[in-house]
């Protein structure tokens, strides 16, 4: 699993490779942690190259999206493909994230 960073402004983009679970709770954690102590809060995660994700994986969704919505926004993923769209849709976490097609369409809506 690897997890890289870049930003756009004050959105926060992870792209995340591989599964986003257990496995890999503490570099996901860790990265995450960083940048709410940093202040930021405005998130994107692209999973086009996820292929599992776990309830592990979920509750970091839902710390980042907690962090968000606490700040008037939503955390947003992008490129989730349908097995890993349909774990996430499960969690009924609409309230604090959302669903966009493209980094470029995530990082406007969250500019908004």
């Amino acid at each position: 699993m690897e997890i890289a960073k870049k930003y756009d402004d004050n959105v926060v983009i992870f792209s995340i490779e591989g599964d986003v679970s257990i496995f890999y709770k503490d570099s996901i954690d860790k990265a995450l942690s960083e940048e709410i102590e940093k202040g930021n809060f405005l998130f994107v995660f692209n999973f086009a190259h996820v292929n599992y994700i776990d309830s592990v994986g979920i509750s970091l969704l839902i710390q980042a999206g907690n962090a968000s919505y606490e700040h008037g926004k939503q955390a947003i993923i992008v490129s989730a493909n349908p097995k890993v769209r349909y774990v996430i849709e499960l969690a009924r976490l609409e309230r604090i994230l959302k669903f966009h097609d493209t980094i470029e369409d995530a990082v406007d809506f969250l500019k908004q």
